[in-house]
């Protein structure tokens, strides 16, 4: 990346409330309004496969945008897991510099309801 001011910076917090360029997420719908599953649904028809990464506008959240990656479900780690997730966050990361996004919060993907 060319931003010569870069930072990681570790919050624990709501990432939904995050004033940022992009916030990471595979499920956000319910907190950014109905236009972000219409959008999904209408640009993404595909879906996103586990370690992919699209981006969407934020609709109602304070990030401009989101993007959406789905983290691996944990068997037994010997499923490709760590690689998946691994490529969570470098296809997220790959996405942002893309498309000239400075600031992204992420979750701890893959700790979710699901694990």
């Amino acid at each position: 990346m060319a931003n010569q001011d870069q930072r990681l910076t570790c919050i624990r917090g709501d990432l939904t409330l995050e004033r940022v360029d992009a916030i990471v997420n595979a499920a956000i719908d319910r907190a950014a309004g109905p236009g972000l599953l219409a959008e999904c649904i209408a640009r993404y028809p595909e879906g996103c496969s586990t370690g992919e990464a699209r981006l969407t506008s934020g609709h109602e959240l304070a990030a401009q945008h989101v993007i959406h990656t789905v983290g691996p479900i944990w068997q037994d780690g010997t499923r490709g897991e760590s690689e998946q997730l691994a490529a969570c966050y470098r296809n997220s990361l790959e996405l942002a510099v893309q498309h000239g996004l400075q600031t992204v919060s992420f979750p701890a993907i893959s700790c979710g309801v699901y694990g």
